[in-house]
């Protein structure tokens, strides 16, 4: 029987910075349909966590409003979460926020 081998807890993974600016505390890095926020500065050319799950407050775009459930996209370009499809998606609003709030609270990487 093959079997399979725990190389690290679901939670975080680790990440090498192949740009050339330090990733901050908390950034928030895209890989294909992985979105990670990094747990400490990761410096360029060095290998750092990425946190993968949990709950994450992040900044919304202005005038969106979102309900518990609601799918929740990152917006790169305008470095906010969005509802509109066409960014990654980052998980589902854990939380509602309204028109007015400037962040709202994700279930990272979780999918409905």
């Amino acid at each position: 029987m093959k079997i399979a081998k725990r190389v690290q807890n679901y939670g975080s993974i680790n990440y090498v910075n192949d740009g050339d600016e330090t990733i901050p505390a908390g950034g928030i890095v895209v890989e294909g349909e992985l979105v990670g926020c990094a747990v400490r500065p990761i410096e360029p050319g060095a290998t750092g966590a990425l946190d993968v799950d949990g709950n994450w407050r992040f900044p919304k775009a202005s005038g969106e409003t979102f309900s518990v459930g609601a799918a929740c996209y990152w917006d790169a370009s305008n470095e906010a979460v969005t509802s509109t499809t066409s960014g990654t998606q980052l998980g589902v609003c854990v939380e509602a926020a309204a028109s007015d709030d400037e962040t709202i609270l994700v279930a990272l990487n979780y999918r409905a």
